[in-house]
């Protein structure tokens, strides 16, 4: 049993469902699920579109961009036709906040004399409050399926990257530096990691409260492989600050127990993956393949039994970790592990750091309205007289403040901080206090990754993170209004 505040029933250390709803009053619960087949169905096609953006290139491209837009104008049609919106749903945050961006970006491309270029931001913002329109509207089964969907899109974006650096797919692996990197279906490593990052934060968030869950566990560690695989540095700092953001929410024990097994399972699975990275040598798929199989044993198993068949796993992962240097040789994983170490795990980034400083340098000239959306190139000459010339500064605070000026930057900051408010005030009144908490985790890494990179300019990233945020904003049915005012009444 458990009341409002309290959260979700529990049963030997369980939750009876991930988005159980509190135990309410009969009349309450009625109201509370209305049985819409409508908004069940914008719920699937709200999911389609999602899976759809992660694997057609993140929509970065105009095919892509056109088949998501297509899935959430219908999620939102079917959304809307069972519950007409109102002027209350304009006015819930960070709605107000992210419409007025969006005018912005278009008057601000036609102050520049092109009015077209502010279409793309634009577009983006609303679908952003689209994706939140729909899920106001979900009922909880349809809350439910969206939440397993996301994660399952996920761990498949995981999944082809790491077939693409253990067996060198071309369209699912990066080379640079000497470095093979996984880039799955985004195309893009460090894009790859922002979404994975995210959900492996909520997937951990849910192992808390259902601590010997095999699937749960295997899908974490599936999805810190998938992220792990991409070597990306914003990826790795977005995770180590999420995972603070979670400790704080969930606290460090629960924390600790649910992410041990994951962890040292991706860690596990990842060394088996470390004689692929390195471009010198040949592909080593047979120990990258025995090395996830270990790593999801681990990551599932240490979820799922005891003490002693914990020390077994962990014993077991030693083992394989000695047949690998004797089998491969110390030489050639030593050699591989240094070379991918000196090359990304520095913080040294010259080219972005002065894109940064050209970027904010020209804003000088343009304080208010900046050079407007998708308007603006940046460039600088070398000591040797070569110059770079880029359209991303990889920030994509910087970037917005240069191209939308501070009036942008003012816009974007109100939609951050209503949406951190909105959130908030979700702590004790969602379904799931984990779901909760990994939400927060989630998009705390995502506001820290988009400092390292451009990922906004990758629609599928904006729109995911929208509907993890959708998964605990309150639904539009059962928010409080004037007849739900509480009484004085006894109960028996």
């Amino acid at each position: 049993m458990s009341d409002a505040r309290a959260g979700p029933a529990i049963v030997d250390g369980r939750a009876d469902d991930l988005l159980a709803e509190p135990r309410e009053p009969p009349t309450a619960r009625a109201r509370a699920r209305p049985a819409d087949r409508q908004a069940a169905a914008a719920g699937g096609v709200l999911l389609a579109a999602l899976a759809t953006g992660l694997l057609r290139q993140g929509a970065a491209y105009t095919a892509g961009q056109l088949a998501v837009g297509l899935f959430l104008a219908t999620a939102l049609f079917l959304a809307v036709a069972g519950s007409p919106p109102s002027a209350a749903d304009i006015r819930r945050p960070p709605v107000p906040a992210l419409l007025g961006l969006a005018a912005w970006a278009l008057l601000d491309a036609a102050l520049h004399g092109s009015p077209g270029r502010g279409a793309a931001p634009a577009l983006l913002v609303a679908g952003i409050v689209g994706v939140f329109a729909v899920c106001r509207r979900l009922p909880d089964a349809g809350r439910e399926i969206l939440l397993m969907g996301i994660i399952a899109s996920a761990l498949v974006v995981a999944a082809t990257g790491w077939l693409g650096l253990a067996f060198r797919i071309a369209p699912w692996r990066w080379e640079a530096q000497g470095v093979w990197r996984a880039s799955s279906t985004l195309t893009y490593p460090n894009a790859t990691a922002a979404v994975l990052v995210m959900v492996a934060l909520l997937v951990l968030a849910l192992l808390t409260e259902r601590g010997r869950s095999l699937p749960l566990g295997l899908a974490a560690t599936g999805l810190l492989v998938g992220a792990g695989a991409t070597l990306s540095r914003a990826g790795l700092l977005a995770l180590l600050a999420g995972g603070v953001v979670l400790v704080a929410l969930a606290t460090p024990r629960r924390v600790a127990r649910a992410s041990i097994g994951p962890v040292l399972g991706a860690a596990v699975a990842l060394g088996g993956l470390v004689p692929s990275m390195g471009s010198s040598g040949g592909a080593s798929p047979v120990w990258a393949a025995t090395g996830l199989l270990a790593g999801l044993i681990i990551g599932g198993g240490l979820a799922s039994v005891g003490p002693r068949g914990a020390i077994a796993l962990v014993s077991g992962a030693c083992l394989f970790g000695v047949l690998a240097v004797v089998t491969l040789g110390p030489d050639r994983l030593a050699g591989a592990a240094d070379h991918v170490a000196g090359v990304r795990l520095t913080l040294e980034s010259p080219e972005r750091f002065e894109a940064t400083r050209v970027a904010l340098d020209t804003l000088g000239d343009r304080p208010l309205t900046g050079g407007g959306p998708g308007l603006v190139e940046w460039r600088w000459m070398h000591a040797n007289g070569s110059s770079t010339t880029v359209r991303y500064v990889h920030n994509e605070y910087v970037q917005l403040t240069a191209e939308l000026g501070l009036v942008g930057a003012a816009l974007l900051a109100a939609a951050l901080l209503t949406l951190a408010w909105a959130l908030w005030k979700r702590r004790d009144a969602g379904p799931s206090r984990p779901l909760w908490a990994g939400v927060v985790a989630g998009i705390c890494a995502l506001a820290v990754h988009s400092a390292s990179d451009f990922v906004w300019h990758i629609p599928a990233i904006p729109l995911v993170a929208a509907a993890l945020v959708g998964l605990v904003l309150p639904p539009r049915d059962r928010e409080p209004g004037p007849s739900d005012q509480p009484t004085n009444q006894p109960t028996t």
